[in-house]
C-alpha cells in the first residue's frame, strides 16, 4: 500500500513540502495523474495523485476553489502544485478548504519533471501490486495447506488475523445472514452456511478484502466438506438402520455397530417409533427437536426417514417397569412444544433383544393403520394397547368377517336404520360399562328407565343370552368390525 506519507521518502519527491491538510497524509494513492484543466471531475477515479502547474487557474482564485472542491469530491489522494512566476503562491482560502476536509497539498518551490515522478511512481505501485499478488498467492497456498488439517478453522483465523493485522470471528447459521463492511456469508452451492465477522472499527484495505475473499472460499470449501462427510455419514447410517429393520443382520453385527457408534449397552430394550405431525415441517428441524426432547428420559434416538415419514428406533438402557411411563412423559413435552406442529406418535412392540427390531418396525406401521379404529381419540398409541384390534390385521377374507358381523349385528342395524333408534349405540355403551347400568345410561344421557326399555329391545333382537361369556365375547368382536367397516364414530362413540 502506497500512501502519500511514504511517497515523500522517494527521491523524486524529496523536493516537495506538505503545505496544507497534513493530517491526511495516510492517505492511499493508486495512480498518477498531471492535470491542466479548469473541469476534471470526469477525468478522475478517485484515489489518484493528481500533479499540476496550475496554469488554468493561476489567475482566478475562485476557479482555483472549484478546481479543489471537486478533486475533493473525486476522493483524490492528494494535489501537488509546481509554484512558478504565474502562481508564486496558494491562496490562503484554498490552503483552509484542504485543512477542514484533510486533504493533502504539496508543493514544489522549483521546477520539477513531473515525468519522473509519475514514473517513479508507477514503477513502484506496480512492483507493490506484485507484491501483493505475491504474498496473496503465498496465503492461498498456506489456506491449502492448513485445509489438510482435521480441524483448520481456528488456524484460518490466525493466519488472517496475521496477514491484515484485524481480528475476525466466525459464527455457524447466523440470522440474517446479509453481507455488510464487516460481514462476510459463508457459503456451500449458494446457501449460507456460516458468517466471518471483522471485529475491528477500522475498515479493510482493498488488499486485505482479497485476503478475507480467499479465507471466506478456503471456509467454504472446509463446510462443503464437512457437509459431505456428514451427508455420507448419514447415508451410511440410514441404510444400516434399513438392513436392521428389515432383519438382513446378525446380532453380533448390530451389537457391533451400536456399541461403537453410541456407547456400552447394558440393555437390548428396542422399540421403533413412527411419527406422523398434523402440519409437516422441515424434517431435519423436527428431528433435531424430538430428540432434544425425548433423549433425556433415557432414550437414544436413531432417526430413519421412510417416504417423507420420520421414524426413530428407541433404545432405552434405563427400568423396563418405567419404559411406557417415561415415554408418555417425553410425548407430551414434545405435543407441549410450541415451536412444532401437533404429533401423533405410534410405538411397535417394545422388544428385549435387537434381532427382533423388525416386528417393532411391523408392529408399529400395523398400530398406525389400526389406529383410527381404537374405541378412544388420542395422540400415543402403543401396540401393546391394540388387544382386539390385532386379529383384524390377521384375518385376510373380509368377506368372512363381514358375514361374521351381520350374523350378530344386522338385526340392530336394520332396527336402527327402520326405526331411526339408537339400539347399536346403547349395546356398545353397554359393554363398555361392563353391563353398569347406571354408568350406561349417564355415558348415553338417558334416564335409567329408557334403558331398560332399549336393554329389552337388545333382548328381543340378539337374545336374551346376548350378555353370556362367549355371545358377549363374539358381539363384541362383531362391533370390532363394524368399526373397522364404519370409521367414523356414530352419536360420538367409537364401537370396540
Amino acid at each position: 500500500m502506497v500512501t502519500v506519507s511514504s511517497l515523500l521518502q522517494r527521491t523524486p519527491f524529496q523536493s516537495v513540502d506538505v503545505l496544507a491538510g497534513a493530517t491526511g497524509l495516510e492517505r492511499t494513492i493508486s495512480w498518477a495523474h498531471v492535470i491542466e484543466k479548469k473541469e476534471i471531475g470526469h477525468f478522475l477515479n478517485g484515489g489518484e495523485l493528481v500533479l499540476t502547474t496550475g496554469m488554468a487557474i493561476a489567475q482566478c482564485e475562485r476557479s482555483f476553489v472549484s478546481f479543489v472542491k471537486q478533486l475533493i469530491q473525486q476522493q483524490v489522494a492528494a494535489l501537488c502544485v509546481e509554484l512558478s512566476e504565474e502562481l508564486p503562491e496558494i491562496p490562503m482560502t484554498v490552503q483552509t478548504l484542504c485543512n477542514e476536509h484533510n486533504f493533502p497539498l504539496l508543493i514544489c518551490r522549483e521546477e520539477v519533471r513531473f515525468i519522473d515522478m509519475t514514473q517513479d511512481l508507477h514503477t513502484h505501485l506496480i512492483q507493490h501490486h506484485y507484491e501483493n499478488i505475491q504474498q496473496l498467492e503465498q496465503f492461498t497456498q498456506l489456506l491449502n495447506q492448513l485445509l489438510l488439517h482435521p480441524d483448520p478453522l481456528a488456524k484460518i483465523l490466525h493466519h488472517l488475523q496475521l496477514a491484515t493485522q484485524k481480528t475476525f470471528r466466525i459464527e455457524s447459521s447466523p440470522t440474517p445472514m446479509i453481507a455488510s463492511p464487516s460481514r462476510f456469508p459463508i457459503e456451500v452451492f449458494e446457501q449460507p452456511v456460516a458468517m466471518l465477522y471483522l471485529c475491528d472499527e477500522l475498515a479493510l484495505s482493498e488488499h486485505e478484502l482479497l485476503f478475507v475473499e480467499r479465507c471466506v472460499t478456503a471456509l467454504s470449501y472446509y463446510y462443503m466438506r464437512t457437509s459431505y462427510g456428514m451427508e455420507r455419514q448419514k447415508a451410511q447410517q440410514h441404510r444400516w438402520i434399513h438392513q436392521w429393520l428389515q432383519g438382513h443382520l446378525q446380532p453380533y453385527e448390530i451389537a457391533a455397530h451400536l456399541q461403537t457408534a453410541y456407547h456400552p449397552l447394558c440393555e437390548e430394550r428396542c422399540a421403533v417409533l413412527v411419527t406422523q405431525q398434523e402440519r409437516p415441517q422441515d424434517l431435519t428441524y423436527v428431528q433435531m427437536m424430538i430428540t432434544s426432547l425425548v433423549e433425556p428420559f433415557g432414550f437414544t434416538l436413531l432417526p430413519y426417514v421412510e417416504d417423507e415419514q420420520l421414524l426413530y428406533v428407541l433404545l432405552d438402557q434405563r427400568d423396563k417397569d418405567t419404559c411406557k411411563k417415561r415415554l408418555l412423559a417425553s410425548f407430551t413435552k414434545v405435543q407441549k412444544n410450541e415451536q412444532l406442529s401437533p404429533f401423533s406418535f405410534y410405538i411397535g412392540a417394545i422388544c428385549h433383544s435387537f434381532s427382533s427390531l423388525p416386528k417393532s418396525y411391523e408392529t408399529a406401521q400395523l398400530t398406525k393403520s389400526l389406529q383410527k379404529h381404537l374405541p378412544i381419540s388420542q395422540d400415543v398409541f402403543f401396540y401393546e394397547d391394540l388387544h382386539l384390534h390385532r386379529l383384524l390385521a390377521m384375518i385376510p377374507q373380509k368377506q368372512e368377517l363381514h358375514r361374521y358381523m351381520l350374523d350378530y349385528l344386522q338385526p340392530i342395524i336394520e332396527h336402527d336404520k327402520l326405526h331411526q333408534s339408537q339400539l347399536l349405540q346403547t349395546l356398545t355403551v353397554y359393554l363398555q360399562c361392563q353391563g353398569n347400568k347406571k354408568e350406561a345410561a349417564d355415558r348415553l344421557f338417558i334416564v335409567r328407565q329408557t334403558l331398560y326399555h332399549r336393554l329389552k329391545q337388545l333382548q328381543e333382537l340378539l337374545g336374551e343370552d346376548f350378555m353370556e361369556h362367549g355371545k358377549r365375547q363374539a358381539i363384541e368382536f362383531a362391533l370390532l368390525v363394524f368399526s373397522v367397516e364404519q370409521p367414523t364414530p356414530i352419536g360420538d362413540v367409537r364401537y370396540f
